[in-house]
């Protein structure tokens, strides 16, 4: 993309690969838990909605199921608890649990508790799981040769150049925009090679930390606010022009 994150990589190899989903349930999670167990991957599906990821992870013959809250941080830490006993390893992390509020709202019409949760959810949860996730990545069990991986799951939003329309969305635009801030801090604490980097990383490394924008989904996503709905009165076109 010529951006200095932006490196396209050739395709890999993943069958037998242990990846966990986060948010991996319904929408642009489980279309991914689909697409990587159609290829042999070990697909792990994580969620707060019990019966959808049961549903999901049974259908697409997923190795595993995991319900948590991504606003708990005890929640967080059983969870990888659990992966660390059954699997031992992460090969890939897909960082995609998220929420959205406050979309096509004025700011000052916007929810309080939804606000906070958008930074909850979006920002320090996704923070505390990939942090809990990273000892996993680092293991050298399994194959680590693999090349570990992390995948931020953005969102167009979060841009700072050539921002989306001013559709309002405060607070999930700013803990999108936090996401990005994460996949750069990581890679240049686990991928980049200078000094600072090898001294404080102690030998522990990843391959690929990467940020991906999916661009506009349909999905469940907004579905916490019943405010959201009202911007299905925008035309697609008017939206993305």
């Amino acid at each position: 993309t010529g951006s200095q994150y932006g490196t396209p990589f050739a395709e890999r190899d993943i069958a037998g690969r242990v990846i966990l989903i986060t948010g991996g349930a319904r929408g642009i999670g489980a279309t991914l838990a689909a697409a990587l167990c159609k290829r042999g991957a070990k697909v792990l599906i994580a969620d707060c909605l019990e019966s959808e990821a049961t549903s999901t992870a049974s259908r697409l013959g997923a190795a595993g199921v995991f319900v948590y809250d991504q606003t708990d941080l005890q929640s967080i830490r059983t969870m990888f608890g659990t992966i660390t006993e059954k699997f031992g390893y992460l090969d890939v992390l897909v960082a995609n649990a998220g929420i959205m509020s406050g979309l096509g709202v004025d700011m000052i019409d916007a929810d309080d508790q939804l606000e906070l949760k958008n930074w909850s959810v979006n920002a320090v949860g996704c923070s505390q799981v990939v942090k809990y996730a990273l000892p996993l990545l680092f293991s050298p069990s399994g194959q680590p040769d693999f090349g570990r991986t992390v995948l931020f799951i953005g969102s167009s939003s979060a841009r700072l150049t050539v921002p989306d329309p001013g559709y309002g969305a405060l607070s999930y635009r700013g803990s999108r925009a936090g996401i990005n801030g994460m996949m750069v801090a990581l890679h240049s604490l686990y991928c980049d090679d200078n000094p600072i980097a090898r001294q404080l990383r102690q030998d522990r490394t990843l391959q690929r930390v990467v940020s991906g924008d999916p661009g506009y989904v349909a999905s469940g996503l907004g579905a916490d606010d019943p405010n959201t709905r009202g911007l299905t009165d925008v035309s697609f076109e008017d939206l993305v022009k």
